[in-house]
């Protein structure tokens, strides 16, 4: 169940003073309401106490760590700064004469903006100044090029752009990779995944905003260094008052936190969290909460896109039952073999939940059936004529920009054009099914259109995995297609009779969920459609109205 190196020993969570009932109460509630985790990992007094992950999520797969990047950026910078390479206070245009070749002609806003501010969240602009689907725009330029908009060094605005900014100075500075050079100075030595990477934007810099692909475990050892002042193994890897002054309030963003966890300050890409934890922070429940109080760090990946105060959510639970076991301060015991069995066998038995929110409409594959007979009696009279009618082919006839057209960006659009089912009549319990959409991707740079169809398998009561496959011009500065292969788990349930629902869970670099509603007439389909992720082909909500082929 656990993970051992040098730095990560495995033991139960009573030898170091709290409950194992505390971290599956705290599972529990997540589950509960209705959060998909990818994997909770908690370690307390040099002890790795809890590690698990939600099934199809394997140990080693590589997890979208979203804005997590960013602290790891922000220890990039402070390492440069041990090497004298750059101080805190220099201002960012020193070292990009080339974004701003006459700087009398700058704007003065962006003349005086500092490393520091850019740091701290204190930047020049408001918002991210670069174009995420743009293939064309320089996203280190667009920093410098778009006009400023208020005094650095003021008010917190979260900023990709600046974070994505530092680490091209990084990346400038060291002559490699950010990662790469995170990896020489530190990583490499406390063990962190060799196959870890970044993903870059089209001009090949690091997205220090977003771009880390590394497993929970690689999280829960930056935390580590973080926690311990950046010595591990003996050994100082960061400076301590680097560390010291990264995780400490810099500004305020009670005014701009729109979460309780996201409005009690910020430090150097290093959020102050509730109960004076230091967070690092990624879109989607990707979290490191570090209690220094209590020599504990905990991590989480999941998906919380599209439920609204997700991230909340976690952090609710893990102070509810996890914090109060932390604040008695308990003696270390030793827990009964029945107890380590029961907590193993907790963590090992993580998973997903397939869609099960109609329990009527879904009574054919649960287990409420004394025998196969029974199943299959109950599947044959209320479901097979449900399969055999609906499924087939459907041309999408009625069209609108809201209907049709529902990917639609800077730099092209994704158009629908035909819809498939297809639902085995097997026995309940292996009950599956197939989606087909056919679309093309055009895009307005090229003025060049792509067929690219969709496919995605579901389970009826269980996930199916599979990887989609799809062609896109997202993203790629040479203007050409890339196909791009995403795993992925879904399954389907009848919210009614001719009401079909289907989740598609992302597994990949394009972490989020896809969701698929479809209305099935006598001879028509009204399909809803919505995709929550960033960078796959796009987000996107809208209707579709086929009718049968």
């Amino acid at each position: 169940m656990f993970f051992m190196n040098t730095i990560l020993t495995a033991n139960f969570p009573e030898t170091t003073g709290i409950s194992a009932s505390c971290i599956m109460d705290t599972l529990r509630e997540i589950d509960q309401k209705g959060i998909f985790l990818h994997s909770f990992l908690l370690w307390k007094s040099d002890n790795l106490v809890a590690e698990g992950y939600y099934a199809p999520v394997k140990r080693n797969d590589l997890h979208r760590m979203f804005s997590v990047t960013k602290s790891f950026v922000s220890i990039a910078i402070g390492l440069l700064q041990e090497e004298c390479r750059l101080t805190l206070d220099d201002p960012i245009v020193k070292f990009f004469p080339e974004y701003v070749p006459d700087p009398a002609q700058a704007h003065p806003w962006l003349l005086a903006t500092t490393i520091r501010d850019m740091l701290s969240m204190r930047s020049c602009h408001a918002t991210t100044t670069y174009d995420k689907f743009s293939s064309k725009t320089d996203w280190v330029a667009s920093f410098f090029t778009v006009p400023p908009t208020h005094k650095p060094g003021t008010v917190f605005h979260y900023d990709t752009s600046a974070t994505h900014t530092l680490c091209a100075l990084v990346e400038k500075l060291s002559g490699m990779t950010m990662l790469d050079y995170l990896r020489k100075k530190v990583l490499d030595e406390i063990g962190f995944s060799k196959k870890a990477y970044c993903l870059k934007d089209g001009f090949g810099v690091s997205m220090g905003g977003s771009g880390l692909m590394a497993t929970s475990r690689d999280l829960m050892l930056f935390a580590l260094l973080i926690l311990k002042q950046g010595k591990l193994n003996a050994k100082q890897y960061v400076p301590a008052d680097y560390i010291k002054e990264a995780t400490s309030f810099q500004t305020a963003t009670c005014v701009t936190g729109p979460v309780p966890s996201e409005s009690q300050g910020y430090g150097l890409q290093f959020w102050i969290g509730e109960h004076s934890s230091i967070v690092c922070y990624g879109m989607g429940g990707q979290l490191v909460i570090l209690l220094p109080e209590y020599n504990t760090a905990i991590v989480t990946t999941a998906d919380t896109q599209g439920y609204q105060g997700g991230n909340q959510v976690i952090y609710d639970a893990i102070f509810r039952h996890i914090l109060p076991e932390l604040e008695k301060k308990k003696a270390p015991w030793t827990p009964t073999g029945k107890e380590k069995l029961a907590f193993e066998q907790f963590m090992s038995k993580l998973a997903m939940r397939p869609l099960n929110h109609n329990k009527s409409a879904s009574e054919a594959w649960n287990n409420k059936f004394e025998n196969v007979n029974d199943i299959n009696t109950s599947f044959s009279t209320n479901f097979r004529p449900i399969m055999s009618s609906f499924k087939g082919t459907y041309v999408i006839k009625k069209a609108s920009d809201a209907a049709k057209t529902l990917d639609k960006n800077i730099i092209n659009e994704t158009i629908w054009d035909e819809i498939s089912f297809e639902m085995s009549e097997s026995m309940a319990p292996s009950c599956t099914g197939k989606v087909s959409l056919k679309c093309h991707v055009f895009s307005s740079i090229m003025d060049s259109t792509v067929d690219s169809p969709v496919t995605f398998e579901f389970g009826f009561g269980a996930l199916k995995e599979g990887t989609l496959n799809m062609t896109t011009h997202m993203g790629n500065r040479a203007d050409e297609p890339v196909p791009v292969s995403m795993r992925y788990a879904a399954s389907a349930e009848w919210l009614s009779e001719n009401m079909l629902y289907i989740r598609v869970h992302l597994l990949d670099t394009s972490v989020g969920s896809i969701h698929i509603q479809a209305a099935f007439g006598e001879s028509d389909v009204t399909i809803f459609l919505r995709k929550q992720e960033e960078t796959l082909f796009g987000e996107f909500s809208g209707h579709l109205y086929g009718t049968r082929q």
